[in-house]
């Protein structure tokens, strides 16, 4: 977090001896304020802070420091955060704040304003006997009215504490062993009876006097910590250990190339260290750790001089601020991924490609929507800013490093032969949007051998630039005008060229991040080019001939690239995961699971290890799980020990997007049947396509159909459903209240956590189904910033006609949200306790099996 881990933040905090409020792109130093209450509890140990607007719609950690030699009767260990609501005018505490294990500061996550301390428990044994008669009492006197209240508690207070010979055991060591009866070590030094008094000179009588009995927050810290935290919690991965999810990029080290690195789109950044030892050998996760604030990655480099050296750039959106930020945090390592720091500077924007100085591993350059941006140091700072335009490429000649080329949207493509310090006064190759199908994404690659085998330099570089559909080859490394350039827009059946956002990465919901756009240039032979978005194309003669690869792994393509030291590998990253070829990019393995063995004479399939499938939606129950994983659509596993299949294509492979973004319900009554919607058309019988090509139908309106479908197996795998849905709906099921009409790119989410206020649709479902009634309840939006509906729905038990019943209640309070958790939570079988994850699915192994 803002480039500095925990541990800095909180050794930070400690010396200043000042509350730090540490954000994403910023560190800001909190003042010390009295406290709200200073009479509130024998154990306010030191002043709070105020926090206002700076937690408002970002991620923020407040870090409290206090002096561990002035904390006086009060023991770490009992130290709590605490936040007054100066609205209820109580005390409230704060969960999951953490005392760092070798430095006296409380930090802890926080989203609200308020005032905030720390309070820890007495441990001096008549002030204990206080809190407890004053808390068991709580219940019993909280319905009196005030001056009841104060009267029982100042009682409670003369007795115990203000009692004339009461004094001595505050003052005199002996006489506190006394009573102490060897249930605590008595102090050597006797501290001060309070460790923060509220005004010069206050005794421990005044403070039991001053005490809100009512809202005494001892009463919170006298309550032992819950046993079997989270973090403590023994879970097992379960996978599925050999379906990946979408990965944006794959990156080849350069001082190793059988090390590869690879980027997930929403399961961090993982590395295979031996690729020549797959699948004996498997990928590890490099970013599950505290330094790095989310797995949404979009692009890394490894430092050509220093393979230990690594840069990543993660996707950062803040849908519920406003307005909506969207942008991208860089983090270095400097041991191959086990630790990470965070170098970006505020307003770097969107990062799209990261490159390294091929002799220097601390000079690194980000293509950023804000601009070309230099780094030259290890930590965070130290960046310029070398061109001030929405940069979407970068790329270094790879004999002269000072030439660098940069992709700027709606302009083209500019070098600079200073390392940046100067641009041609013009692109030295223009986008045209007309020849780019109106996409707005650019690609560079650089050539390094010419089809002869002979070395390419930095006046001979061939250099390839895609628009969109159009590629653009120039053989003089960009130089000689608009006339020395070839452009190739490349027309295939069903516009399989397709891909990439026609908007900025920065904006929503039309946020794609230029999804689906690769390019490279063989290693061995400049003039073999492979181009992909939903599918594969092939150039062997330099970008004038280009032929559709039909066997591919998986539709939308990311990333490709060439090794640079075995002729032919080449590596290609996708929605489908990651795959090899070794003829060049000809053919490919498939997702089936055989394809994880060497052997087929077509690649490796090398998902095996990279769990990083992105859960729409799921179902455990009796061993089985049966879920809907962006990209590819529906999977199964009935042992989670061995193996998964796939649904709706054959039971060991998958090679597109049907069925994605599917959501699974189960049937109470049933095992084997299973509740779907629908929301692709062209996986809708009765979508008849307005455009052959797209198979999409828009004038019908099926999307958000529920069907029904019932499982059978055949030598021990289950079988797709047949037809392959009953539909229980003949168009769409669940339209607003009202009968407002829906638009027509209605998206289903299933759980309030991704749901956002401002689309239509429906999102949450759950199902009854007892004896002759099915009933179901669902959540509609029905207008942006407006609340809620709960509705239902009742099923007929023959036919396919759906009826459906009036609105069961509405909320309009954006708070109001989270009653509606219990009821849309992922129902999870008890006995398989279970979690999905983005990237895999979880389980807490039975206790017998511990």
């Amino acid at each position: 977090m803002n480039g500095k881990t925990l541990s800095h933040l909180c050794d930070e905090a400690q010396k200043r001896n000042l509350p730090l409020l540490a954000r994403r792109n910023d560190i800001i130093e909190m003042k010390w304020s009295d406290p709200p209450r200073p009479q509130a509890s024998f154990g306010l140990i030191n002043d709070w802070v105020e926090v206002g607007d700076e937690v408002k719609g970002v991620f923020a950690r407040l870090l409290i420091p206090f002096q561990s030699e002035k904390l006086g009767w009060v023991k770490r260990e009992t130290i709590r955060l605490f936040r007054f609501n100066t609205k209820t005018k109580r005390i409230e505490q704060v969960n999951d704040a953490i005392i760092h294990p070798k430095h006296s500061v409380m930090y802890a996550s926080i989203e609200k304003a308020g005032v905030y301390g720390l309070i820890g428990l007495h441990s001096h044994p008549l002030v204990q006997e206080t809190i407890r008669l004053l808390c068991e009492m709580k219940p019993f006197v909280r319905d009196l009215a005030r001056g009841q209240q104060a009267a029982f508690r100042d009682r409670v207070c003369e007795v115990i504490l203000c009692a004339p010979d009461m004094k001595q055991f505050f003052e005199s060591r002996d006489r506190l062993a006394e009573i102490a009866d060897n249930q605590m070590d008595v102090p050597k030094d006797i501290p001060p009876p309070l460790p923060r008094p509220a005004h010069s000179g206050e005794t421990i009588c005044e403070r039991c006097h001053g005490i809100d009995i009512v809202d005494l927050p001892d009463c919170l810290v006298l309550e032992p910590r819950p046993k079997g935290s989270c973090k403590t919690a023994v879970w097992e991965n379960v996978g599925p250990k050999h379906i990946s999810g979408a990965i944006r990029q794959i990156v080849i080290d350069p001082t190793d190339h059988r090390r590869l690195y690879s980027v997930s789109a929403n399961g961090g950044i993982w590395r295979l260290d031996n690729v020549d030892n797959y699948p004996t050998e498997i990928w590890r996760p490099l970013t599950d750790t505290d330094e790095v604030n989310n797995l949404r990655f979009r692009t890394m480099a490894v430092a050509p001089s220093d393979g230990r050296v690594l840069y990543a750039a993660n996707s950062v959106k803040e849908l519920r601020t406003d307005p909506i930020k969207v942008y991208s945090e860089i983090y270095r390592s400097g041991n191959r991924g086990r630790n990470w720091v965070c170098i970006q500077q505020p307003l770097m924007g969107v990062v799209h490609r990261i490159v390294v100085h091929p002799a220097n591993p601390n000079l690194v350059f980000a293509a950023t929507s804000t601009g070309l941006w230099r780094h030259d140091d290890v930590t965070i700072g130290s960046w310029t800013n070398l061109f001030a335009e929405d940069c979407l490429d970068v790329a270094l000649d790879p004999d002269d490093s000072s030439i660098i080329f940069v992709g700027v949207r709606n302009q083209g493509v500019f070098k600079s032969f200073t390392s940046g310090a100067d641009w041609t006064d013009d692109p030295i190759i223009n986008f045209i949007a007309a020849n780019a199908n109106n996409r707005q994404v650019i690609k560079i690659a650089l050539g390094l051998l010419n089809s002869d085998g002979t070395e390419q330099t930095s006046t001979s570089r061939t250099v390839v630039v895609r628009f969109g559909d159009e590629i653009c080859v120039n053989r003089t490394s960009g130089e000689g005008g608009a006339a020395t350039w070839q452009r190739v827009t490349i027309i295939s059946p069903g516009n399989r060229m397709a891909g990439g956002n026609r908007l900025r990465s920065d904006t929503f919901p039309n946020r794609q991040d230029e999804w689906c756009n690769c390019l490279a240039i063989d290693s061995f032979n400049a003039d073999h080019i492979l181009v992909g978005s939903i599918a594969l194309f092939e150039s062997k003669d330099g970008g004038t001939i280009w032929t559709e690869q039909s066997a591919r792994p998986h539709e939308d393509l990311h990333c490709v690239a060439f090794d640079k030291e075995t002729p032919n590998l080449v590596f290609l990253a996708c929605d489908g995961g990651l795959f090899s070829s070794t003829d060049g990019g000809t053919t490919w393995p498939t997702m089936r699971l055989s394809h994880t063995n060497p052997g087929s004479g077509r690649g490796l399939n090398l998902a095996m290890g990279l769990i990083t499938s992105e859960f729409d939606h799921s179902v455990v129950r009796s061993g089985r799980c049966v879920a809907t994983i962006d990209h590819t659509g529906f999977i199964l596993s009935e042992n989670f020990e061995t193996r998964w299949q796939f649904l709706f294509n054959s039971p060991d492979g998958s090679g597109s997007h049907g069925h994605e973004n599917g959501y699974v319900f189960a049937c109470p009554a049933s095992l084997d049947r299973y509740y779907i919607f629908n929301l692709r058309a062209p996986d809708d019988p009765l979508s008849v396509p307005d455009n052959p090509s797209t198979a999409v139908n828009e004038a019908v309106p099926v999307i958000g159909r529920l069907a029904q479908f019932d499982f059978s197996r055949t030598n021990g795998l289950v079988d797709a459903p047949l037809s392959p849905f009953i539909f229980l709906s003949p168009f769409r099921a669940f339209d607003p209240p009202q009968g407002q009409n829906l638009p027509a790119n209605q998206i289903y989410k299933p759980e309030d956590t991704i749901h956002n206020e401002n689309l239509y649709g429906s999102f949450a479902v759950r199902f009854s189904e007892a004896n002759d009634e099915r009933l179901l309840l669902f959540g509609t939006v029905a207008a942006p910033n407006v609340g809620f509906t709960i509705q239902s729905v009742r099923l007929a038990t023959s036919g396919t006609t759906v009826i459906a019943s009036a609105t069961e209640a509405t909320q309009t309070s954006r708070s109001s949200r989270s009653p509606l958790c219990p009821m849309i939570r992922s129902a999870l079988s008890p006995l398989h306790k279970a979690a999905n994850y983005s990237s895999g699915i979880f389980r807490q192994p039975d206790s017998s099996r511990r």
